[in-house]
């Protein structure tokens, strides 16, 4: 019987925040004075992440360094903080800065040997997408996980490994429970799939190409598949009869392929802002590390769960990164992958073009993420092992800035951000836009 993810979800969420507590025994201390992040709707935060030419994290810019444009327009820094790990050696934070380690714990580690009274615990969430992964992905992601958690974590470290169809270690340090939690996942049953049974064969990418884009090119090509694979005979001469009919099947796939894709990644992004909302119970520093083939966000609704899940996740302290767990991937794609295309779409090097579009459309939700967050996008590279332990690490400095949206008008429109730096050779990372608040009705 096929299990909605819906329903898995609905199940597994109001528990998450149980089973991440579920190894962590522990003393209430009271809270540190230490300040922390507020997101309200009078302001937005904006985490930015500064490298040199030899990529190496800057942590000695100034407010004054930054500019902010909003729509095109500059924009005052109203709010300036910077962000270092416990390992960064500073003397002092820059002038104007409020310097603060992330997340002070209000929970002390539990005892044992050697361990440090005071220190803050660092706990990462390792969430693994067998929602999109394949069977031969899934295969490489967990060997990937099983070599990176042969590595001994730290006294003070915590991870949780996580999926979207129901695997949860709980809050763990040893690696034997971790592992057992990685070979338990599997890939997301397919045989009911609508994926493969539709003539012409649209995935969710084409058909936003069709019905949101409107591309001839796309429609077109669709309109070849249909006939490639259509039982509709065409008729002598001009049939317009049986165009229109065609035409009307190529639709109602791309309708259908729609919708199907839209619930997906509505669905997916939920789930991803509920798992950070569950972290938000954790103490110490908080680091979430989705891995991914990624997943199409190109509709107004998804732009809007992403501006949410990222609001969200700023105002918990979450730091989200991202490993595309396809690694290096060429041109070149299997029959099982061609589905029903037409030959003329693989003579014409079309299906190749729109296998590489929908690749790039799915690896941008994942940069996203993690630029919108603070956290790292691990991409191109198929060095999953090293990629999961480079995620696994705090940024060395993260600023956070602040501009107001006193002035913005309420009224739910996707407003683009660019952040700039006023020193030659800067490399930046930072959040790419935001949904301005729409007033309550």
């Amino acid at each position: 019987m096929k299990t909605d993810f819906r329903q898995i979800a609905a199940m597994l969420l109001p528990f998450v925040p149980l089973i991440l507590h579920g190894h962590a025994s522990a003393q209430q201390q009271p809270t540190s004075a230490t300040p922390t992040i507020q997101v309200n709707t009078d302001s937005l935060l904006i985490p930015v992440v500064v490298r040199d030419a030899q990529g190496a994290s800057v942590g000695n810019l100034r407010q004054t360094d930054f500019k902010i444009f909003d729509q095109g327009h500059e924009q005052p820094v109203s709010g300036f903080t910077l962000i270092t790990t416990e390992s960064t050696k500073t003397d002092s934070p820059p002038s104007g800065a409020q310097s603060i380690q992330p997340s002070p714990a209000n929970i002390a580690p539990p005892a044992s040997n050697g361990s440090v009274p005071h220190a803050s615990f660092r706990f990462t969430v390792l969430l693994f997408d067998d929602r999109h992964l394949n069977g031969a992905q899934l295969d490489e992601v967990k060997k990937a996980a099983l070599q990176m958690l042969d590595q001994p974590l730290a006294e003070t470290d915590r991870v949780i490994v996580l999926s979207f169809l129901g695997v949860n270690s709980g809050v763990a340090r040893d690696p034997a429970v971790l592992k057992a939690a990685v070979m338990k996942m599997k890939p997301r049953d397919r045989g009911q799939a609508a994926h493969g049974a539709d003539c012409p064969d649209i995935n969710y990418y084409l058909a936003d190409q069709i019905e949101n884009q409107h591309s001839k090119i796309a429609f077109q090509t669709a309109l070849q598949d249909a006939e490639a694979c259509s039982p509709l005979q065409r008729g002598t001469g001009s049939d317009k009869g049986w165009e229109t009919a065609q035409e009307q099947v190529v639709r109602a796939a791309a309708s259908r392929a729609l919708q199907i894709g839209d619930a997906d990644t509505r669905e997916t992004l939920q789930y991803i802002r509920d798992v950070v909302g569950s972290m938000s119970k954790l103490p110490g520093q908080r680091r979430l590390v989705l891995v991914s083939p990624g997943f199409l966000s190109n509709s107004t609704d998804a732009m809007s769960l992403m501006s949410d899940l990222t609001n969200t996740a700023l105002g918990f302290q979450v730091t989200v990164s991202t490993l595309d767990a396809r690694g290096l991937y060429g041109n070149a794609f299997s029959a099982s992958e061609h589905g029903t295309r037409s030959y003329n779409a693989a003579a014409t090097g079309q299906g190749i073009e729109d296998a590489n579009d929908s690749e790039r459309a799915n690896k941008a939700v994942m940069a996203d993420l993690a630029d919108s967050t603070g956290g790292t996008f691990f991409h191109n590279s198929n060095d999953l092992a090293g990629g999961l332990r480079s995620l696994t690490m705090p940024q060395e400095y993260l600023y956070l800035l602040e501009i107001s949206l006193k002035n913005v008008k309420r009224n739910g429109t996707y407003h683009k951000l660019e952040v700039k730096v006023d020193q030659d050779g800067m490399k930046i990372q930072a959040r790419r836009g935001y949904f301005a608040p729409a007033n309550k009705k």
